[in-house]
């Protein structure tokens, strides 16, 4: 969460100035709005962030992670989560574990 945001208080998050990582498995970034429990993406108890997704290849695995994705941009995308494919239009929240394959 940024530096200058008050504790408690979300307040307006600018996409322009959440800053950008890398995956832990060297696809896309993502960028994390706000948090809570610990910084990083294995200390928190919840996250909101926003990760780009232009290209083809594995999530990475979080155990004891319930993980929802929402498309909120662009054409969609198809997940397959343990052999199963799951095809997400816009606005539509799909809910898995952190472990899924």
């Amino acid at each position: 969460m940024g530096a200058n945001r008050i504790p408690g208080y979300l307040g307006v998050v600018r996409f322009a100035e959440l800053t950008a990582v890398g995956w832990c498995n060297g696809g896309d970034v993502t960028r994390e709005a706000v948090s809570g429990g610990g910084p990083g993406s294995s200390a928190h108890d919840w996250r909101i962030s926003i990760a780009d997704v232009n290209e083809l290849g594995h999530f990475s695995t979080f155990a004891g992670v319930e993980r929802i994705i929402t498309v909120m941009q662009g054409q969609g995308m198809t997940l397959v989560i343990d052999g199963a494919e799951h095809a997400l239009g816009l606005y539509v929240p799909l809910r898995f574990q952190g472990l899924a394959a």
